[in-house]
């Protein structure tokens, strides 16, 4: 697998994907957290999907730099080395014990059903809004690798494969490194041994957290 074939699957796939997830987290945070005003519920959205804005799978070129870890352990994409990109800090406090071990085991269990490309226990670890408008927002409005998939399964069956060579590589790697809570979003840092640092989203719903993501941003 070269740096540059995988830099550019992850940045085609970030690029088309995060607009449709900081939607579905924006739209049931307006619903779910009761007392937040808007404007709270949609700046904790945008601190973890880096951009609302509808970005062309091909609009810009992969960095040819993402699996370098730099000096604060991020990848800056060009910018200043110290200009730390990961928001995990600014997300919310630590999460306590319990969820910690929650979200971790969940975690593990999700990448390892990728791995696998084992579908059908990965689309029941997805978040329900995610989960249900799968069909239209990937196999209609995704990238082209994922058009036709009209169920969870099958975009997830499409989605694992076409990365299986870059989780085969990084997912024996797999650690949480934290977790922090705002409400009932949670803002993961994995690590990949000496890659560089990367986030995904996780949602509580009721009592079980479930992942806010299909696959964990680069970092930019």
């Amino acid at each position: 697998m070269t740096e540059d074939r995988g830099s550019g699957k992850r940045q085609r796939w970030v690029s088309s994907i995060v607009l449709v997830l900081a939607t579905a987290v924006i739209g049931t945070a307006l619903t779910a957290c009761g007392g937040a005003s808007s404007s709270d519920v949609g700046s904790q959205a945008r601190s973890v999907s880096g951009s609302t804005g509808a970005t062309s799978a091909t609009d810009t070129a992969p960095p040819s730099n993402w699996r370098t870890r730099d000096k604060d352990q991020d990848n800056d994409n060009g910018a200043d080395d110290e200009a730390k990109n990961i928001q995990i800090p600014e997300f919310g406090p630590a999460a306590d014990k319990a969820d910690r071990q929650a979200i971790t085991k969940l975690i593990k269990r999700y990448y390892a059903a990728a791995l696998s490309e084992n579908v059908v226990p990965a689309c029941a670890m997805i978040y329900t809004p995610i989960e249900e408008t799968m069909a239209e927002s990937y196999g209609v409005l995704g990238p082209p690798y994922l058009r036709g998939a009209k169920s969870c399964p099958a975009v997830l069956s499409k989605l694992f494969h076409y990365f299986h060579e870059e989780l085969a590589a990084e997912v024996p790697l797999l650690s949480v490194i934290a977790v922090r809570l705002y409400r009932s979003h949670g803002l993961v840092l994995l690590g990949f041994g000496s890659l560089p640092e990367r986030e995904i989203k996780v949602e509580r719903e009721r009592h079980t957290w479930k992942m806010g993501a299909l696959l964990d941003n680069e970092i930019s």
